[in-house]
């Protein structure tokens, strides 16, 4: 199911590139989380966020995973998108999406809640890099009880 959130992303985004760079990732685990990063990509964790950035700056992608009770997926992707400046959230596929800007740069934002649980994941990917696309394919959510 992550797996196809990413790829969703990727094409209402239209974040697919046309060429890869061939550097090598490395699996990373974060808590439940696992990705492929690429070299030189750097990683900023806090508590309940995962934020990689290009080596040139060019592109960041954020992960942010919540426990949100008493709500809904809609309310979450509703007040997200809100506190982002961003239009109402497009229903998809059991996810919500929409697209915003910051300081000029065009993010692209997916909403989804983890079947089963009171666990809302965020992603957002902001910028162009040819490594963007494979780090989006990665991610993986592995052990809810972790959270």
């Amino acid at each position: 199911m992550v797996r196809k959130v990413c790829v969703f992303l990727l094409l209402t985004a239209a974040l697919v590139f046309a060429f890869s760079t061939g550097a090598e990732a490395a699996r990373r685990s974060f808590g439940p989380f696992s990705v492929d990063v690429p070299s030189g990509w750097q990683i900023e964790e806090t508590n309940d966020q995962l934020t990689f950035t290009a080596p040139d700056e060019s592109a960041v992608l954020t992960i942010v995973v919540e426990e949100i009770e008493g709500t809904n997926l809609k309310e979450v992707a509703e007040a997200f998108a809100e506190e982002m400046g961003g239009p109402k959230p497009v229903a998809a596929e059991g996810l919500f999406h929409f697209t915003y800007e910051d300081d000029g740069v065009k993010c692209n934002a997916v909403v989804q809640k983890i079947d089963g649980t009171d666990i809302y994941t965020v992603i957002v990917a902001a910028g162009e890099h040819p490594e963007l696309e494979g780090l989006l394919n990665s991610f993986e959510i592995a052990n809810y009880s972790k959270f």
